[in-house]
């Protein structure tokens, strides 16, 4: 009797696994089918009764069952239930297994009723012979049946069963439509081509699959070296198509010389253009091109450059003539070492001009009394004008002779000063206050030991002045001698003396000591 139910009360909640006693009328056969609460949820799934007693039913709880059903791994049969209005319809399952099959044997051993429920008119083969239709109720089953299968314009599905007539329940088949496959078969030249259906990587050739669903499918040949082959090919039923492809083979442009690294390179063959990156260049088919080399900096009047690919890459002779203009460079200061791109161009140098090609380029300036100079600029014009400023260095005072004569110019001076405080004290003494007059002492002694005081004042300041006045002589060369180039290029300030090896240093020495004299 299809679409009864019957009602009754939950009895007993039990440990066991057919854990809920309830007295809602079940009979043989009935086992699997829903236990519902008021609501219309299911709460179990009905699994025996006791014939020698009335209204003593049991259910499997759904908890219980759900845990089982993962600690089998089960999971399609939650993941179908979870979703069971999707599988209503004509759409296919693409699954490569059937749900409903028994992960540890594709043999299901089942009773003698056997119900088909599928909501749409599908065939139903019993060992391959047609049956009838879809929904169906199968009783008393032959015992030879081995397999039960449906199929629809669309797809099939099949299980293997064993019928045991022990089983009095009712098996329920729910299919799920797969797709109908036929056989691809591929061959290239070369071999060992990548083989991609509808964009997944499938092997490499020679290739075959028997389970290619039917219907059309994008295949994509591609081999290093060659040309990428698209096509696309229709798959029917348990049919074996056949393809052969070749591929073609490409070739890369190379360029015998190096190219500015903002240079790009257009290639024409008929009416097709390409951009071709020099750094990831791309394989081209052989014949005839012609070549344009694009870059604001260089002189491209002899584009288009015209090849032609045969049998092998092709390498391009090609020099880059660049534009040039002229770098002017303001208030450059006298021996100062001027640096291109890390070139030392100060004897090339004429009224602070030079001739260079366009593009970005790195101006370094260096002079010894001052800090060094860094500008980077770009040249795409005729003349290009760079005003310097030159700041002092602080380094250039350090190592030079100038702290030494601080050291000596300053202890001289205190020592001048204090020397003539001494000698000026004893002339005061002396013709001032008279203090050398024998008159103005009582005794002889007294006067001598007067004297003596003031001699020792004067003879000791004129010893001070005099030592801090040569003291300051002697710092007067150190402010005025120039330590030689070679000596801030040696402590890494410059990198380069040879352009200013004519040093004044004779002079300043000679210069220093008539001062001093």
């Amino acid at each position: 009797m299809r679409a009864t139910v019957s009602l009754g009360n939950v009895s007993s909640i039990r440990d066991s696994i057919d854990g809920i006693q309830h007295t809602a009328a079940i009979n043989p056969g009935n086992s699997g089918g829903p236990l519902l609460n008021n609501s219309g949820l299911v709460i179990g799934i009905n699994a025996k009764t006791m014939l020698n007693a009335q209204g003593i039913h049991f259910a499997i709880p759904v908890n219980k069952l759900t845990d089982w059903l993962n600690e089998e791994k089960y999971t399609e049969v939650l993941a179908l239930n979870k979703t069971a209005s999707k599988y209503k319809s004509s759409k296919i399952d693409t699954r490569k297994y059937n749900v409903i099959k028994n992960e540890k044997s594709e043999i299901i051993e089942i009773g003698q009723n056997i119900f088909i429920n599928y909501s749409e008119a599908a065939d139903i083969y019993l060992n391959g012979e047609l049956y009838g239709h879809t929904p169906l109720l199968i009783k008393s089953a032959k015992i030879d049946i081995t397999s039960i299968r449906v199929q629809t314009n669309e797809g099939f599905d099949e299980i293997k069963v064993k019928i045991n007539p022990n089983i009095n329940d009712i098996f329920t088949f729910n299919p799920v439509l797969r797709p109908f496959v036929g056989k691809l078969f591929i061959d290239t030249e070369p071999v060992k081509s990548l083989v991609f259906i509808d964009g997944q990587d499938m092997g490499r050739t020679p290739f075959l699959n028997q389970e290619i669903p039917v219907g059309k499918h994008k295949i994509e040949l591609k081999n290093e070296n060659y040309k990428m082959i698209t096509d696309e090919i229709e798959i029917k039923k348990d049919r074996l198509i056949e393809k052969k492809y070749t591929l073609e083979k490409t070739f890369l442009i190379k360029f015998k010389n190096l190219l500015p690294s903002n240079t790009k390179i257009e290639l024409v063959k008929g009416n097709n253009k390409i951009s071709y990156n020099i750094n990831k260049p791309e394989r081209i088919e052989k014949g005839k091109l012609e070549v344009y080399i694009i870059n604001e900096f260089l002189d491209t009047s002899d584009n288009p450059i015209n090849i032609e690919i045969t049998d092998n890459d092709y390498t391009i002779d090609y020099k880059a003539k660049y534009k040039t203009g002229e770098l002017v460079i303001k208030n450059l200061k006298p021996e100062s070492l001027v640096y291109l791109d890390g070139d030392n161009i100060t004897n090339q140098l004429k009224e602070n001009r030079i001739k260079i090609n366009f593009g970005e380029h790195k101006l370094k300036v260096t002079n010894f009394k001052f800090a060094d100079i860094e500008k980077y600029f770009e040249l795409k014009k005729d003349i290009h004008e760079i005003n310097l400023t030159f700041a002092n260095d602080p380094q250039y005072f350090i190592n030079s002779f100038k702290p030494i004569g601080v050291g000596l110019a300053v202890p001289g001076a205190v020592f001048t000063i204090l020397g003539s405080a001494l000698f000026s004290a004893s002339i005061v003494d002396y013709y001032v206050k008279d203090k050398d007059n024998l008159l103005i002492y009582n005794d002889y002694d007294a006067y001598l030991k007067q004297r003596n005081i003031t001699l020792s004042i004067f003879w000791s300041g004129m010893g001070i002045a005099i030592t801090g006045i040569a003291a300051i002589g002697a710092s007067i060369p150190m402010f005025i001698i120039k330590k030689p180039r070679s000596y801030y290029f040696n402590k890494g300030k410059k990198t380069d003396i040879r352009a200013y090896l004519n040093i004044n240093y004779s002079k300043d020495l000679t210069l220093s000591i008539l001062l001093f004299m």
